[in-house]
């Protein structure tokens, strides 16, 4: 739902009040991104805003943040898609739209990105790797990201990279079960370095590697990975 509906706007907490008493099992995601994003998605498409009278895209976009304010207070799961890919959007919604029952693992995304683009504004654990030793600053391997043998064995045979990662592994080993235990049923873990493309990146895939836990459900994302 969204402004182009306006009772559902302006009637939202009475017709989830009244879902309830039915007996409805009610679980609310929310789509947000960036103002400056949403206007170039407009830009982009050709399409008009549908709160666009005057002609103010922008303020269109704020009317419509305003407006849909307590409905994002009440979502279960707000997701920003500024910088998602379709494909990972679709599964981020596809694993929450899922019966998640006690028994059912925790979903931890584990998730690479660049400074440079933006920190992630839903991330649940954020960690600064760059005082590790940057590969771009080498001729030879700035071409190269994250995935790569020569950049993997670059970071990694680092001693302090060895030593966060000892650190920061036994870190998420004692927290991930007791997020679990509170009942959240979803974490992003987000790493980040310059650009998002050698050290966060071979962080992330090293913990995915590393961090084998029961009743945890691993996902990987590389927000600001470009090439193979």
């Amino acid at each position: 739902m969204d402004v182009r509906d306006p009772y559902f706007v302006n009637n939202h907490r009475n017709i989830i009040r009244d879902l309830a008493k039915e007996c409805w099992r009610l679980r609310i995601i929310f789509l947000e991104a960036e103002t400056r994003v949403i206007q170039r998605r407009f830009i982009v498409s050709r399409r008009p805003h549908p709160l666009d009278q005057k002609g103010s895209l922008l303020e269109a976009i704020r009317r419509e943040i305003k407006m849909l304010s307590g409905i994002r207070a009440l979502a279960h799961q707000t997701i920003d898609t500024s910088r998602l890919a379709p494909r990972a959007l679709s599964q981020m919604v596809s694993d929450f739209a899922e019966d998640r029952s006690a028994n059912r693992p925790l979903s931890v995304t584990l998730l690479s990105f660049g400074f440079h683009h933006g920190a992630p504004e839903d991330a649940d654990l954020l960690v600064d790797v760059r005082f590790l030793p940057n590969p771009f600053n080498i001729a030879k391997l700035r071409r190269f990201n994250g995935k790569h043998a020569s950049i993997k064995r670059y970071v990694l045979s680092q001693k302090v990279s060895q030593t966060f990662l000892k650190h920061y592994l036994k870190l998420l080993k004692f927290l991930l079960p007791l997020y679990r235990a509170e009942g959240k049923s979803y974490l992003t873990v987000a790493i980040g370095c310059t650009g998002g493309q050698h050290r966060s990146v071979v962080l992330v895939e090293a913990l995915k590697q590393k961090l084998k836990l029961k009743k945890i459900d691993l996902h990987v994302i590389h927000r600001d990975l470009t090439g193979d």
